[in-house]
């Protein structure tokens, strides 16, 4: 269960319930009451009143005759919180019909209170996977690292891997979990691969300057920046964003400017020209419009159509 589903649920049990003591939340969270503590905090300044009975019968109650103070807010926080709440809704590792029902009712409250309508986007891509068996995977991993205890798994390509797991870490939205192998070389694995896994009764040491010897070198990930040079016409949809850094625009005319961006790889430079298509032509680099003009062709020849 991740931190977020946690809190979400915290909130279900103290609005059924009336006192609830931070040692049974606890154990239900299976983490320390310190962190239960810390979680309280959070959703005090979330904007939930939440009573501290002390005592032996004590515990923490969230008074629920208090409105979220919605009104409070402008209209343009309430704008930054909506955009917000959308971003949370679009993590991988955001799973639970639960969760995802109950940030969406929050997020339409928010709307109610503008002076503009809100329409939902219309972005219909998400991770193929079954969130029941997406949690158990995270659940798992994090009790393996705190336990110090091997997993193996079933990776989407039918392989079957024994590691010691290290960390969970997240590079472009979605979730990793990095450790050693049998031959204690380090490894990363994308969570959402997973098919099955298991803790294994066999305990390991940690030998963190090892994993963190190969683990600088983020083994797998392309990180290779790409400064690109790129003429746009009648496309004004591209000023609209940042699409990496160091981004420059110089107007040409009316009708056209050029743009100079530092992309994080060459993937997202590639995903990038496909949105413009034929309104962005390729200054620079010459090596990057040499691949775009041997994919053009391929894609041609896939379809039966001659250059």
């Amino acid at each position: 269960m991740t931190r977020i589903q946690k809190m979400f649920e915290m909130i279900e049990i103290l609005s059924r319930r009336g006192v609830v003591s931070l040692g049974e939340l606890a154990d239900r969270f299976e983490v320390d009451i310190r962190t239960v503590q810390r979680m309280r905090d959070e959703l005090v300044d979330a904007g939930y009143t939440i009573k501290t009975h002390r005592g032996p019968d004590g515990g923490i109650e969230l008074i629920t005759s208090k409105p979220y103070p919605i009104t409070d807010y402008t209209e343009r926080e309430l704008a930054d919180i909506n955009l917000g709440l959308a971003k949370v809704l679009s993590m991988p590792d955001l799973q639970g019909e639960k969760v995802k029902d109950a940030i969406s009712k929050l997020k339409r409250d928010i709307s109610k209170n503008f002076n503009y309508r809100v329409i939902e986007g219309v972005s219909t891509r998400q991770l193929n996977i079954d969130p029941e068996l997406y949690n158990l995977v995270v659940d798992s991993i994090q009790k393996a690292i705190k336990n110090q205890q091997k997993i193996e798994f079933k990776y989407r390509n039918k392989k079957t891997y024994t590691i010691e797991p290290y960390e969970l870490f997240v590079v472009n939205n979605n979730l990793y979990v990095g450790g050693l192998n049998k031959q204690y070389d380090s490894r990363n694995f994308r969570v959402s691969r997973f098919e099955s896994i298991e803790l294994l009764d066999q305990k390991f040491i940690k030998d963190a300057s090892l994993y963190k010897s190969q683990t600088e070198e983020l083994l797998g990930f392309d990180f290779e920046t790409l400064r690109v040079k790129v003429r746009v016409c009648n496309f004004d949809y591209i000023k609209e964003y940042i699409w990496g850094q160091d981004q420059e625009i110089i107007e040409v005319n009316a009708h056209t400017f050029e743009m100079s961006v530092t992309f994080g790889n060459v993937f997202y430079a590639r995903e990038f020209l496909m949105i413009g298509g034929k309104h962005i032509e390729i200054l620079e680099p010459e090596s990057l419009k040499a691949s775009l003009i041997k994919e053009a062709q391929e894609i041609l020849s896939l379809y039966e159509v001659s250059s």
